[in-house]
């Protein structure tokens, strides 16, 4: 049982390191992603940036499955750890 507890902290580090290091978002891409992250709906989004919703959709959906995410959240929480996103953006 003493090995668990040293594959424990190695399976954590595991799951928590981001899933595609050599991924490359557009930039409109990291801007609906950035606007999400602050709360934003399709909606909003849309109008902010003068596209359509089903574009500010298209956008998502294409960063999620370049993430690997299985969420808008999970994609915004990767694009940070990957260094695609700063807070300050």
């Amino acid at each position: 049982t003493s090995s668990n507890y040293q594959t424990l902290p190695a399976y954590f580090e595991m799951i928590n390191k981001p899933h595609k290091p050599s991924v490359h978002l557009s930039p409109r891409q990291r801007e609906c992603l950035r606007l999400a992250a602050e709360g934003h709906t399709a909606s909003s989004t849309a109008l902010q940036l003068g596209i359509s919703i089903r574009m500010v959709r298209f956008h998502l959906s294409a960063a999620r499955e370049k993430l690997g995410a299985v969420s808008t959240v999970h994609a915004v929480l990767l694009a940070y750890q990957l260094g695609l996103l700063e807070h300050d953006d």
